[in-house]
């Protein structure tokens, strides 16, 4: 195929092309297998191409497959060919197939070796580089869905998974990364080869279709089977694929059909069923069920519009959209490339774009549009107030090719939209609530920087309530029935089949489909985090105790409880209970219930009753579900649900001087009037009303434990008291929120709580304070009934307690930040202007701060630290510890780099050259700490060639070579203690001390000894062989001067008789050669003690020693000057040396510790 493509003249390079390089080798003896055993099979065939993927796959499971990875080890090569071998030749033996010789295997893989190993690569690594750069990615599937070998017409199906999910699975990437999956399906139906077919057409319109439609297999060239569309089949594989919508091909291939047919079921012994069973058997006898359309005789080829196809063309495509639950996004005319229909107006860019690219998109020159995703123009110039949400402003948008209006909402930078759910409800358009078409993350010069952008469908009609609290004409019960609960309830079991809460239904948020008299439609709930704009009147109790931004994401239950809000709220034409304040309307439900609160004394039909009663039921385990409203939609009447309240006391307990009945009710006065709970802790009588009151002994000794009774705890400090009026809320109240002072969220949004109220600092130090009292977990303790996933909670609130009680960077409440809150954007100060929601968006936006020459003091602040630690899993705590140590600065600035290389290599990017000119010039104190010139020099230049390349772990391991700095370290102290002998032995010389007259006789002293006893040495070659008695006589006459001398010499050394006894000895060897020369006796010693010439010399060589002795000092003197200027001006020569090659701090040092 590379040959073929080359010969076209199509560049085939390892840069163009990439083969995974573990992938399994389709061999020719493969082939054979397969059509031998196809051949065997007689009318049983299953219809392969014979090219030998069967079996090749069979190998690869087996674990005896030859790899590409394998063709660069020869000899393992040849084991995997034998092991391979063993195999197949028995097989080939049973088929009567000649048997395969390794040697001609092994050589046809050498051969080919070099034409494929070229492009072998880990390309796994090249997919998930690509897609942390931004870059968009294709899969191509090549065999249907029902051909899958494991949800497929089994057994005529192919040998592998042929579904979406197998893009993940066969190419390496992560299956989350996976975008929009596109399904292929003809306006037809076919088939190459044997299997079930319920729609085949073995008839003049099949030939008809097969001939018009070119039906001919890609590879065996066989002609294709043809039939009607099989709208079961192709619904069972959008769903087992995961598909998001269809591209509808060869519709001009029906174009003449007078009449046109659509199985819609299948009829299999009687039954009629909506999918196709998995047993072959009864595959084989199902029967199509028919639905017939009109046909149209216009012809569609070369269509390029809607406009452009007959009405019942668009019918048909309708309809088969209807019939397999997914939108027709493209839609095919010819076999040209441009004869192609986008999906309709209303609805293409959830389908063109991927649901989770987020490439950010420059606004146009003109600054009049900017382009979001390839085919959405967003117009900053355009604001829609009207469609504004709380935390988003509306602004006008299009559809690129067909203009048609959208709308686009502009999140704030410091809250998390809720992405993961756009991303569930990209196929919500069909039901009645607005959904994300297309999001991501655009330039916005209306706010001067980036933000992140949603875009939905424009409403067409006005909200039911213009804003919260604005009263409107009332509505009558069957119209809400019709146009609200009707149109709803599907959304909400689409929500829930999805595990989605929507936490935003409201009258001011549903929309009217066109006209005052259209149904309803749920408006948008992802722009901010669940139930936060929620006014508190559509909370149950328990969400209205809590902060807006801690009553989380709930449940399907909290949606029916504001649907059923909603309904009173249309009843009544605006707030049903607008006279009374936050407070009054809490102890209202509490006391009375939600159903008597709101409603009151209005008059309700029986059915009416029915459902409010069941919706605004404050027993969340007691309300209504989504199948009761179901079965009340279908006309089934069950009884009105009666409110649970909460025991009533026999007396009061009064709270800031309002009477309250019950526990919660007690809990919620002193939850919101903090000072009352102390007051009351102090006072020591919650334990006692309980008692007295309710007569709930239990519950009276629990929140006397909480209160620490008897353990002197009402005498504590303040934040004692809270933590303890904290615990008794608890107990009075199991299923409130947890609180502490000002701060109250559910237990599932106590992460969540933080990030929206970040800004209150009263709330922030509540919060630090109830993770580290461990409230939550108390909260979890105190729970009657535990849910399944109290456990993974309080694991997580383990790691918050874990978290908050270090204060180093990357931990704190910074870190429970952007732990608890996945899409929430990095919020630190550096990044001003950059909306960093992702770890792959941190270095591109820290090199844009560096690129504007406006830099802070370090490119890592506790927000950014805490941000890159929560989303890049493994940066190493000892980093974040020494980033904290202010008194080392070349650890902490080490640590920085090291910190972003993590970064780095976590993203996979590369190419930031100003973020690693700016780590470079932070990495100057490491650089000057070397001593050593030459060190420091080259730490320099291997710095700048790091930051060259961009390569922040390069540039770090760069300036961090603990070779060189202990070689660095070891130099310097040596040169110091070099450099100290030195100033020390200079101070010696300059002082006079070498020329003292002490010092002087001292070493003329040892000068003259010295030069005594080398002219002996030089006389006294050889050895004294024995000195008998006459040798003796001889010398003791002879050294007599030595004698006299050591009597009068006063040095303690002796040096006067050293130096006389030497030369005296060398005087005296002329006297003992005689005596030996005579034979050593004593008559010999007689006639030489008579030689005076010989006791002249002995003598005279004694009186030159005293001349020697006395003479030397002068010139030891003269010498010694001249010697120590000398040694001086070398010794400060030899010192500045040093300061050159390992700095001043040689020479400083040394006098600080002189001093």
């Amino acid at each position: 195929e590379i040959e073929r493509l080359t010969g076209q003249g199509v560049a085939i390079t390892p840069d163009t092309l990439k083969i995974a390089e573990n992938a399994a080798l389709i061999l020719p003896l493969h082939g054979a297998v397969d059509r031998a055993r196809e051949a065997r099979r007689g009318d049983d065939r299953i219809g392969t191409t014979g090219r030998g993927i069967g079996p090749a796959y069979e190998d690869k499971v087996g674990r005896r497959a030859i790899r590409i990875c394998d063709l660069s080890d020869r000899d393992l090569l040849a084991k995997r060919v034998n092991s391979l071998l063993v195999h197949h030749n028995a097989l080939f033996r049973g088929l009567d197939l000649p048997e395969v010789e390794a040697d001609d295997l092994i050589e046809q893989l050498h051969a080919i070796a070099p034409k494929i190993q070229p492009y072998a690569d880990r390309v796994w690594q090249r997919l998930d580089e690509a897609r942390r750069q931004g870059k968009r990615i294709l899969f191509e599937g090549a065999q249907g869905a029902m051909l899958d070998v494991d949800h497929g017409t089994y057994p005529f199906v192919t040998s592998s998974n042929t579904l979406g999910g197998q893009a993940a699975a066969g190419s390496g990437v992560a299956p989350g990364s996976l975008g929009m999956v596109l399904g292929i399906t003809k306006a037809y139906t076919t088939r190459v080869g044997s299997g079930p077919f319920p729609t085949e057409l073995d008839d003049e319109i099949g030939r008809r279709l097969g001939e018009r439609g070119h039906e001919f297999g890609t590879v065996t060239g066989r002609a294709r089977r043809c039939g009607w569309f099989d709208a079961v089949m192709v619904r069972q594989a959008v769903t087992i694929g995961g598909i998001d919508g269809i591209a509808l091909t060869k519709l001009d291939v029906l174009d003449g059909f007078e009449q046109l047919q659509v199985c819609t079921g299948y009829r299999i012994d009687g039954a009629l069923l909506d999918h196709l069973p998995a047993q072959p058997a009864l595959q084989a006898r199902a029967e199509p069920v028919y639905e017939r359309f009109e046909g149209w005789s216009d012809s569609t080829q070369g269509a390029r519009s809607w406009a452009d196809l007959p009405a019942t063309a668009v019918k048909y495509i309708r309809r088969i959209e209807e019939l397999i639950a997914a939108p027709v996004a493209l839609l095919s005319t010819s076999p040209e490339r441009d004869d192609t229909i986008l999906a309709p107006s209303e609805r293409p860019s959830s389908f063109i774009s991927s649901r989770d690219q987020m490439a950010t998109s420059p606004a146009s020159p003109n600054g009049e549009t900017i382009a979001l995703n390839q085919s959405i123009d967003l117009l900053p110039g355009e604001r829609l107030p009207e469609f504004d949400s709380p935390q988003a402003e509306a602004y006008g948008a299009r559809e690129r090719q067909t203009g048609n209006p959208l709308m686009v909402l502009i999140a704030r930078p410091d809250l998390a939209p809720r992405r993961d759910v756009m991303g569930k409800l990209v196929r919500q358009e069909r039901l009645s609530m607005l959904s994300a078409l297309s999001w991501g993350i655009a330039d916005w010069p209306p706010a001067g920087g980036q933000r992140f952008v949603a875009v939905f469908p424009r409403p067409r009609g006005r909200r039911l309530q213009p804003e919260p609290g604005a009263r409107f004409e009332p509505w009558r019960e069957d119209e809400i029935l019709r146009r609200l609960i009707e149109p709803v309830t599907p959304v909400l079991r689409d929500l829930e089949a999805r595990s989605i809460t929507h936490r935003a239904i409201r009258a001011d948020n549903i929309f009217l489909e066109g006209s005052a008299e259209g149904t309803c439609m749920l408006g948008e709930c992802v722009m901010a985090p669940p139930a936060m704009d929620q006014p508190a009147i559509y909370e149950p109790i328990e969400g209205m105790l809590a902060l807006p931004g801690g009553r989380g994401r709930g449940f399907a239950a909290d949606d029916l409880y504001a649907l059923g809000v909603t309904i009173a709220v249309l009843l009544a034409g605006g707030d049903p209970v607008e006279g009374l304040d936050e407070q009054a309307r809490i102890e209202s439900k509490i006391h009375r219930g939600s159903y008597a609160t709101l409603i009151g004394r209005t008059r309700l039909s029986l059915p009416m009753m029915e459902v409010l009663r069941g919706l605004l039921c404050d027993q969340r385990v007691e309300r209504w579900t989504l199948h009761d409203l179901e079965l009340w939609l279908g006309g089934r009447r069950l009884s009105p649900k009666q409110p649970s309240l909460p025991i009533r006391g026999q007396r009061p307990y009064s709270v800031e001087g309002t009477s309250h009945w019950s526990a919660r009710a007690v809990a919620a006065a002193l939850g919101l009037n903090w000072e009352a709970g102390v007051a009351a802790l102090k006072r020591n009588d919650l334990a006692t009303w309980v008692r007295r009151s309710l007569s709930d002994e239990e519950l009276a000794e629990r929140v006397a434990s909480a209160g620490g009774v008897g353990a002197g705890a009402s005498r504590g400090g303040g934040g004692l008291r809270d933590r303890l009026v904290s615990r008794i809320l608890m107990t009075l109240d199991p299923s409130a929120p947890v609180r502490l002072r000002g701060f109250a969220a559910d237990i599932d949004a106590v992460g969540q709580a933080v990030s929206v109220h970040y800004d209150d600092p009263a709330l922030r130090q509540a919060f630090g304070e109830l993770v580290q009292a461990k409230l939550p977990q108390a909260w979890l303790d105190s729970q009657l009934l535990s849910r399944s996933e109290h456990g993974m909670l309080r694991k997580s609130f383990d790691v918050m307690h874990h978290f908050m009680s270090r204060s180093e960077a990357g931990c704190g409440i910074e870190r429970c930040l952007y732990e608890y809150n996945e899409h929430l954007p990095c919020l630190s100060p550096n990044l001003q202007g950059d909306y960093v929601s992702e770890s792959a968006d941190l270095l591109p936006a820290l090199e844009r701060v560096a690129a504007s020459g406006t830099l802070p003091n370090s490119p890592i602040d506790r927000h950014i630290a805490a941000f890159a630690c929560a989303r890049v899993k493994g940066i190493p705590d000892r980093l974040l510890r020494t980033m904290a140590d202010g008194d080392n600065v070349i650890l902490q600035q080490l640590s920085v780099a090291y910190f972003l290389a993590e970064v780095q290599r976590a993203t996979g990017q590369s190419g930031f050259p100003h973020l690693s000119a700016w780590v470079a010039r932070l990495l100057a104190p490491v650089v000057e700490a070397f001593h050593n010139r030459d060190r420091r020099k080259a730490a320099a230049e291997a710095i700048e060639k790091a930051a060259a390349s961009g390569n922040l772990l390069a540039l770090a391991r760069a300036a961090d070579d603990p070779d060189a700095r202990q070689y660095d370290e070891t130099g310097f102290a040596q040169a110091r203690a070099e450099y100290a002998a030195m100033a020390q032995e200079i101070a010696e010389l300059e002082s006079g001390k070498l020329v003292d007259p002490a010092h002087v006789r001292l070493r003329s002293r040892q000068a003259s000894s010295l030069v005594a006893g080398c002219a002996l040495g030089a006389i006294f070659a050889l050895p004294i062989l024995a000195v008998l008695l006459p040798s003796l006589l001889v010398l003791s006459v002879c050294l007599l001067p030595t004698l006299g001398a050591y009597v009068a010499d006063r040095y303690r050394d002796k040096s006067l008789a050293i130096t006389v006894g030497l030369l005296n000895i060398c005087g005296a060897l002329p006297a003992l050669g005689q005596l030996w020369s005579r034979g050593q006796t004593l008559i010999a010693a007689g006639e030489v003690l008579g030689d005076v010439f010989l006791w002249l010399l002995a003598y005279g060589a004694a009186g030159v020693g005293w001349i020697l002795f006395s003479m030397m000092p002068p010139v030891v003197m003269t010498y010694l000057s001249l010697s120590g200027t000398a040694r001086a001006q070398e010794l400060r020569d030899r010192q500045e040396k040093l300061i050159e090659i390992w700095g001043k701090e040689v020479a400083d040092q040394d006098d600080g510790e002189e001093e």
